[in-house]
């Protein structure tokens, strides 16, 4: 029992000392759960977060702990501050603990929302959170506790790190107008580029022809569409990670197309104006066209059109109109197309006639019309004249004979020529017997009888009515009849007039037949192309027709058609026959063959062939005619240039066959090379010859193209082993480059980079090595294609000094015949060149068979001609010139004593030798050099010097030679005359003796008399010897006129004194006075003084005395007054001057009555002569006087008005009138206006407007303020945007507006961020059990502070821990709010706790102990009870 109870004791104090030691662990061993932190050897970044303990709320993480994140396993390190922007693609999250008791909680928001979560426990070092993040905010949370022992309460920690994850670049769009565009689009309006990003940074831009970007910082730019900013803009946008967006580009381009058309032949046809042949339309426009539009006749709408495709077919107006890539549409350009012909309608009388008509009418008239552009011209050409004269569509004519007409339309569509004849007269006509003419009325018995018409301007139809006949048929003039019988005839002429009727009878017993064509009776054994035959005969007819060699019956009057050869012959009942009667039908024309023509032309000789084919089928050839004279088969038609030639060929049917061809053959074998020509080489050295230096220079650059070469570049560094050009470096860009010689350097080669640069220095090689030459100094090299060097002789015109001509054509010099091959007859002619054939060709000779005249004038003289039989010496300037009579090449070269070339002059030029020295003249043209004119010119004559010596009283003369080396003095005179040069006396020496000689150049005189000096030398001799004619007066004795200037005015006093010898005599107003040396003269009057010495001189003073001021009269204001209006002034006097001052400055002269009417402070003094002044004031006031220190409509800070007179003032603000003193500062926000009226009436009104000094934004619109000129901001020019300023970011702007040349400054703030402040306890929305403080407020703002609702008073850095909800309102004084919201929970503290339950232990205890000793009682009763059953 014993043990059990020991057993049970030993129990409960291990039961006690295990509740000890756990009592003494929760007091004193809490410290023993402080972590060993982990120590990594992995580079990380520390987080500087938010740490919140209790009320206290600290940056960073605490000691207890650090967290850190990684972005790989190997990653970098530093610090991550809060708000940190990542693009990692990977992440770690790491705990670090040091002073940790447990770990409570992690989790990490995207965006506000739970994104991943970490239940924990312990308080070991871990990592969190490894994996990728996508794009958001995000905000890590993490908290723990820590108590270092049982009797303290635990520490509970709350720690955030707020950041964001972004791994998206910017991107951006672009708008114009207000509308999308895409990149690479074409745009006219307004382009804005916006960028789109979280962590936006700036707008990247580069301008057209720039090669760099520029930044703005606002998240769109915005470009204007004005002309300035056309071409290609590109922007991107980057973010703060330094990430980018796609490049993007748009064409800004505001200006229209530019349009024109052109006709078939290129011809540009005027906006409005008219075309008869196909249109062109084209445009061009710097950014590219998008389309082309047509709007053809009679159609209202337009329709595409390709740029430079032929329209025609359609008469009318075509609109034409190009729209360019940008949408910007060109003006409309029309033209009318009319490619119909005009016509005209003839009359004779009021009766329409074709063209070629006949009439009789008592008039003719033509009437033009045009279904098109209108008819703009008529032209006729009359009866008898060989050209055409203006004619008024309709104008009747009556003169006989016959007209031409043809009109043109506005498209210059001509007509075709038509003609009518205007005849009134009747026809004649002339009747025969066999050959012999009879009357009308007569018989006869010759074999044929036969009748000839006549009219003057043309016959249309003779007829004949023959015997047995009752009838007219139509007659052949002048065929021969033979039937017996009577005939009677008559004709009408084109005109329709008819002749008389004429009668012959024919009596004679023949046998009748006859072969007839076209019912015209033919004779046997001939050819016909007529439409049919026929053969007549009283007997039996027979016939032999083409391909048959038998006769058959032929019944007399059948007509045939069939070409090829007939016979006919025909019989009496008793067998007698007539002849054979043979005709051969042929309607073939017959081509010959024409030698060395091709398409109608030639140049050379041409020759004529042709052969007969079988004549019983063809007529053989019976006329050629060039030019309507016969040709011979075989023989050279010898052409010349511009000849015609047309070819008939006729057959012995009467078929004809033409043909025509024109001919350039060279007849003059001389040709003019032009006055100069250039030459240049190509690669291989050889030159070749132009007719301009630009032709040669773009050969030459041709040339240097071919040296170039290309590379490409693509790396960042310049690594292609060649230098840059200096110039073009600063274009350096990836891309194709250039390798070209270096500028000054052909040795070397260097990179380009625009074809700009490249061309400059091509341009300076090409033209190394390109020479001029002169018609007479050298052959020309061989002419390049293309180029024309004997233009001159285009127009048939030569120059030379003889002229060659070709062979077999027939000339006229002059109009005289010419024999020979070679002109040589000097001067200018005609030459005619004829052929056979009615051809001429005139040809404009100038002959040169002698040197041009070499001229020489000197100074202002005429010019004469040089004869070059010496050497000319001139003093003067030589004008050289030419004359040539007849050589408009003719040229003139002047050489130096050395023989170099000074020049080359053109007939016509002058060229002046201004220089000293030997020169050499040669004049050349095309008959060659003449002679050298040789001249020596001496331009620096000797020098002579005659001065005055007044301190010596002497006339001094000194001669200095000619600086020429080829002048020397030969003579040396000196002259001199007392007698104005009437006569004069050779000097042999001067006053002092020395003799005067060619080997002394300085003498000295000292009498008065006028002296003569002539030196001579080789160029100056007789009229042109150096003379100098000097009048030399002694001085006369000296005296001293004081208190006035001769001849001056004064109103003081006057003195003269004097101390030489001298006669003087003193006049006041014309009498004289005594007068003693030295007196003063002071009464008002006009003196003369005469100061005389003993040689004759005198010297004569005068001068006036004047003490009486002008009378000065004002008109419009008093003397020191003062007006609003105009004032004038008026004042009389001799020598009077006035000027004026305005506000202290003067104005000039002032001329008397002048009106004065510009506001200001006017002082006029009037001053005469002798400086007496009278001075006048008066101020003119047309406007209210005032300061102010601001623009009309301007804005400012603070105003301040000042009143420079006695003013009202009236000041409005925002509409309403308040009171204002002169000088105060006017500084509350509103608008203003302000009248100012002064004392004389002048009022001034204005506006202007003080400005909020603190605003969200700054917007402000200044296209009504007069003068604007530019807006400063801080200093630098800001672009306005549509005439607005804009300011949206924050900071303070000191602003300069810039109106007529003043600058306006002011102020303002702009503020658009809301304020903040720390709370320390809690998380903005989130919940606490502790109090709260709220610190740091960012800004001066008012604070409210509201509990559930309800308004409490707060002093920010006292705690809150009243339960319930908070909300904290901050407004700052630009309006800007901001609103914080957080809940504070009821909550137990942790030391009760502890008491409670060590309280509860304490119990525990009691109840053990309590238990044990009731246990003990018990057993002390069963042990009791044991011994008494023992």
């Amino acid at each position: 029992m014993y043990k059990s109870i020991k057993r049970r004791l030993i129990l409960l104090g291990a039961f006690f000392a295990a509740l000890l030691l756990t009592l003494g662990l929760c007091l004193f061993g809490l410290n023993m759960q402080e972590a060993s932190a982990l120590t990594y050897s992995t580079p990380k970044y520390l987080t500087n977060g938010r740490t919140t303990t209790g009320t206290s709320v600290s940056t960073g993480c605490p000691e207890n702990f650090k967290i850190y994140m990684s972005n790989t396993s190997n990653g970098s390190t530093g610090t991550l501050s809060q708000g940190s922007v990542l693009d990692w693609s990977y992440f770690y999250i790491i705990i670090e603990t040091h002073k940790v008791s447990d770990h409570l909680t992690f989790s990490l928001l995207r965006n506000g929302t739970p994104y991943s979560t970490k239940s924990l426990s312990g308080n070991a070092s871990q990592t969190v959170y490894s994996g990728s993040l996508t794009d958001g905010m995000y905000e890590l949370q993490y908290s723990c506790r820590y108590a270092p022992n049982f009797l303290v309460d635990f520490t509970y920690y709350f720690y955030t790190f707020q950041f964001e994850v972004d791994k998206s670049v910017p991107s951006g769009t672009m708008k114009a107008g207000g509308n999308l565009i895409t990149s690479g689009s074409y745009t006219n309006k307004q382009i804005v580029y916006t960028a789109v990003d979280e962590n936006f940074s700036s707008i990247k831009y580069k301008r057209p022809n720039s090669s760099s970007y520029s930044t703005s910082y606002n998240d769109s730019y915005t470009v204007a569409a004005t002309d300035s900013n056309n071409g290609k803009w590109y922007f991107y946008a980057t973010d703060v990670k330094g990430q980018t967006s796609n490049i993007v580009n748009v064409y800004l381009d505001t200006v229209k197309p530019s349009g024109k058309a052109t006709n078939a032949s290129g011809t540009t046809i005027a906006n409005g104006g008219y075309a008869n042949s196909s249109i062109k339309y084209t445009a061009t426009d710097t950014g590219g066209v998008s389309k082309y539009e047509v709007k053809k006749p009679g159609s209202s709408s337009w329709t595409s059109y390709t740029s430079g495709t032929s329209l025609s077919g359609t008469n009318g107006w075509y609109y034409f109109r190009a729209t360019d890539l940008a949408g910007n549409v060109s003006e409309e350009y029309k033209v009318y197309l009319d490619a119909s012909i005009p016509t005209g309608t003839l009359y004779g009388g009021t009766v329409s006639k074709p063209s070629g008509a006949y009439t009789n009418a008592d008039y003719i008239r033509y009437v033009a019309s045009d279904s098109g552009s209108g008819i703009s011209d008529c032209y006729v050409k009359m009866p008898g004249s060989s050209v055409y004269t203006a004619y008024a569509s309709g104008t009747q004519l009556a003169t006989e004979g016959t007209y031409f007409f043809y009109c043109k339309d506005y498209a210059n569509n001509q007509s075709s020529t038509v003609t009518i004849t205007l005849d009134k007269t009747k026809p004649t006509g002339t009747l025969y017997g066999g050959a012999n003419a009879v009357q009308s009325g007569d018989s006869t018995n010759t074999a044929y009888i036969r009748f000839v018409p006549y009219d003057a301007i043309g016959l249309s139809t003779t007829y004949v009515k023959k015997p047995g006949s009752g009838s007219y048929t139509s007659y052949a003039s002048g065929s021969q009849l033979t039937a017996e019988g009577t005939y009677s005839f008559y004709s009408v002429d084109k005109a329709g007039n008819t002749s008389e009727t004429y009668t012959i009878t024919l009596d004679r017993t023949i046998p009748a037949a006859q072969l007839y064509a076209d019912d015209e009776a033919i004779a046997s054994g001939g050819y016909t192309n007529a439409e049919h035959i026929r053969f007549e005969s009283a007997g039996d007819c027979f016939v032999k027709r083409p391909g048959s060699d038998k006769f058959e019956e032929y019944i007399s009057g059948v007509e045939y058609y069939q070409p090829g050869k007939y016979t006919f012959y025909a019989e009496t009942e008793s067998g007698t026959a007539t002849e054979h009667y043979t005709v051969v039908i042929d309607r073939t024309e017959k081509p010959l063959t024409v030698g060395n023509v091709i398409d109608g032309k030639t140049d050379g000789d041409v020759v004529l062939t042709w052969e007969d084919g079988d004549l019983e089928q063809f007529a053989p050839i019976v006329s050629v005619t060039v030019n309507g004279k016969a040709y011979t088969k075989g023989t050279a038609i010898y052409t010349i240039d511009t000849g015609v030639y047309e070819i008939i060929c006729t057959d012995a049917a009467g078929n004809e066959w033409t043909a025509q061809f024109t001919s350039s053959k060279q007849n003059v074998l001389t040709e003019t090379l032009q006055k100069e020509y250039w030459e240049a080489p190509d690669e291989a050295g050889e030159f070749f010859s132009f007719a301009t230096y630009e032709s040669a220079f773009n050969f030459a650059a041709e040339r240097e193209y071919t040296f170039v070469r290309t590379g490409e570049w693509n790396s960042e560094t310049w690594d292609t082993g060649i230098a840059m050009d200096a110039k073009d470096s600063v274009n350096a860009a990836n891309g194709k480059y250039f390798i070209y010689k270096k500028s000054g350097n052909p040795e070397e080669e260097v990179a380009y980079f625009t074809e700009e640069r490249l061309y400059e220095v091509i341009s300076e090689y090409a033209a190394v090595g390109i020479e001029s030459f002169y018609y007479w100094e050298k052959e020309p090299s061989a002419i390049s294609d293309g180029e024309n060097l004997y233009s001159y002789s285009d127009g048939k015109k030569v120059l030379a000094n003889s002229v060659q001509l070709g062979e077999n054509i027939v000339c006229y010099l002059n109009g005289e015949p010419f024999e020979g091959t070679l002109v040589e007859r000097e001067g200018e002619s005609v030459l005619t060149v004829a052929d056979e054939w009615g051809n001429t060709c005139e040809y404009s000779l100038i002959i040169i068979r002698t040197a041009p005249q070499i001229l020489y004038a000197t100074g202002e003289g005429s010019a004469n001609t040089v004869t070059f039989d010496r050497t000319y010496y001139f003093k003067d300037a030589v004008t050289v010139s030419i004359a040539d009579a007849y050589d408009e090449m003719a040229m003139f070269n002047v050489y130096d004593e050395a023989g170099t070339l000074i020049g080359s002059f053109s007939l016509g030029e002058t060229y002046t030798i201004t220089g000293s020295g030997s020169y050499t003249v040669e004049a050349v043209n095309h008959n060659g050099k003449s002679q050298v004119f040789s001249l020596i010119i001496s331009r620096n004559a000797p020098i002579v010097e005659v001065t005055e010596n007044g301190k010596n009283k002497t006339l001094d003369i000194a001669i200095t030679e000619s600086l020429d080396k080829e002048s020397h003095i030969q003579t040396l005179e000196i002259y001199k005359s007392t007698n104005g040069g009437d006569t004069w006396e050779l000097l042999t020496a001067d006053d002092y003796g020395t003799a005067i000689s060619a080997d002394v150049l300085s003498y000295r005189f000292r009498t008065s008399g006028l002296y003569r000096i002539v030196v001579t030398d080789e160029f100056r001799t007789g009229i042109d010897a150096v003379v100098s004619e000097n009048e030399y007066k002694q001085p006369a004795p000296e005296g001293i006129l004081l208190g006035v200037e001769n001849g001056g005015y004064t109103s003081g006093t006057v003195s003269f004194a004097w101390t030489d010898e001298a006669r003087v005599t003193v006049k006041k107003d014309g009498k004289q006075i005594e007068y003693t040396s030295g007196n003063e003269l002071t009464e008002d009057g006009a003196y003369e003084i005469t100061f005389a010495n003993f040689d004759g001189y005198s010297t004569t003073y005068s001068f006036v005395i004047d003490t009486a001021a002008p009378e000065v009269v004002l008109d419009g204001v008093t003397d020191g007054g003062a007006v609003s209006g105009d004032v004038s002034i008026a004042f009389e006097g001799e020598g009077l001057t006035a000027e004026l001052f305005k506000d202290g400055k003067s104005l000039g002269a002032y001329v008397s009555g002048t009106v004065i009417s510009e506001s200001g402070e006017y002082t006029l003094a009037v001053t005469d002569l002798a400086q007496n002044k009278t001075e006048v004031s008066f101020i003119i006031d047309k406007e209210a006087d005032f300061d102010i220190n601001v623009n009309d409509k301007g804005l400012s800070n603070s105003v301040t008005i000042t009143a420079n007179e006695e003013v009202t003032l009236v000041l409005t603000r925002n509409g309403e009138v308040v009171e204002y003193k002169p000088g105060d500062a006017i500084t509350q926000p509103a608008v203003y206006t302000l009248s100012v009226t002064d004392g004389l009436g002048n009022k001034a009104e204005m506006s202007f407007t003080i400005v909020e000094p603190l605003v969200q934004k700054f917007e402000h619109n200044f296209d009504e303020v007069s003068g604007f000129e530019k807006a400063l901001v801080n200093g630098e020019e800001k672009r306005l945007n549509y005439g607005t300023l804009e300011l949206f970011e924050d900071g303070t702007y000191e602003l300069g507006i810039v109106v007529g040349g003043k600058t306006y400054t002011f102020t303002v703030t702009v503020d658009s961020t809301a304020p903040t402040i720390k709370i320390d306890g809690v998380e903005n929305g989130g919940r606490t059990k502790e109090s709260v403080v709220v610190s740091e407020l960012s800004e001066d703002a008012e604070i409210k502070v509201f509990l559930n609702d309800t308004e409490i008073e707060y002093k920010p850095g006292t705690a809150l821990s009243e339960a319930g909800a908070y909300r904290i309102e901050l407004k700052d004084a630009a309006g800007n709010s901001s609103v914080y919201t957080f809940e504070i929970q009821s909550s137990v503290n942790g030391g009760i706790i502890a008491l409670i339950v060590i309280a509860a232990i304490a119990v525990a205890a009691l109840v053990v102990v309590l238990i044990i000793r009731k246990k003990k009682k018990s057993e002390k009763v069963e042990g009791a009870t044991e011994e008494s059953q023992n």
